[in-house]
């Protein structure tokens, strides 16, 4: 079986088991296929994750730095409708 072939049959496998339309056997096969491809299942993962992290931290350092693009920042009315929402602050406690 060449390669695509192979791809192709796994991916078939991973949808079955996405759809629970595995019997025994079959989930035997599909945790074949993910174990066989960890390493990069966790190393894309992680490469995801880094990224989206990466991305958090500067959209909240823009907000901080008070760079947020207009148009991403909430209006007036967003605001009230927020603070309507959320009910009255509770008060404060002195340390």
């Amino acid at each position: 079986m060449d390669s695509a072939e192979r791809i192709v049959g796994e991916v078939a496998v991973l949808s079955d088991m996405a759809a629970g339309r595995l019997d025994e056997d079959g989930v035997r096969e599909a945790a074949r296929v993910l174990l066989e491809h960890r390493d990069y299942i966790w190393w894309s993962a992680q490469d995801a994750a880094a990224d989206a992290s990466g991305q958090l931290a500067e959209a909240l350092w823009q907000l901080q730095a008070g760079k947020l693009a207009h148009e991403y920042a909430p209006s007036e009315e967003d605001l009230e409708r927020a603070r309507r929402e959320l009910g009255p602050a509770p008060p404060q406690q002195d340390t």
